[in-house]
């Protein structure tokens, strides 16, 4: 299946921004299940093209001039194929599992997170463990809406509630908690409702 894909990102300002510098990982990768057949980025200026430590395509754009405004387009085509789940990407193997043992201020498991995850700590080394661990979460923290500011994994496990975002950060803290590697990834969720066919962010 070919997606074609566009994403557009506008900062605008009261006053004039002096200098800005934008760290952008907006280029998908190729993976055994995704091959980019056309990519480009839009920006007001040209932008330095690089990869950060984790493998991401990672552009840079740096503005030394007073600007009211930036626009930041991505755009392009993306081939998905169906292939063994478990079959893993290439890039992520060039970095030592112990990297995604790491927690963060974001994915940080309180007493109650590790509570939570304790009872999957021997099924937490294998697929199936891990996706009843995930619907459990879900379970947990029914769905909400995705807000501006990123909550920590214990902040939206104590509400209660959580966007996609904020459960894969608290499915990080557990698996981060039973020693299993994690990592967060972002992109896109493509749905059919009876309004029709909507794509969202996704993580």
């Amino acid at each position: 299946m070919k997606l074609s894909i566009e994403h557009e990102t506008i900062y605008r300002y009261d006053a004039p921004v002096r200098s800005s510098t934008q760290y952008m990982r907006l280029t998908p990768r190729e993976t055994p299940r995704q091959k980019v057949l056309q990519w480009q980025i839009d920006t007001p200026r040209a932008a330095t093209q690089t990869h950060d430590g984790y493998g991401n395509v990672l552009h840079v754009l740096t503005l030394d001039k007073p600007v009211r405004e930036i626009r930041i387009r991505a755009h392009g085509v993306v081939e998905i194929t169906t292939t063994d789940e478990e079959s893993g990407e290439p890039v992520a193997s060039k970095l030592s599992p112990l990297v995604f043992l790491r927690s963060t201020p974001v994915t940080r498991a309180d007493e109650a997170i590790a509570k939570f995850a304790e009872p999957y700590r021997r099924r937490g080394t294998v697929l199936a463990g891990l996706r009843d661990l995930g619907a459990a979460i879900l379970k947990k923290l029914p769905p909400a809406a995705q807000g501006i500011e990123p909550a920590t994994a214990a902040l939206a496990f104590g509400e209660g509630l959580g966007s996609v975002r904020d459960h894969a950060h608290v499915f990080i803290a557990c698996c981060v908690h039973l020693e299993v590697p994690a990592r967060y990834v972002s992109g896109y969720l493509l749905s059919h409702s009876k309004d029709g066919t909507t794509i969202a962010g996704h993580a």
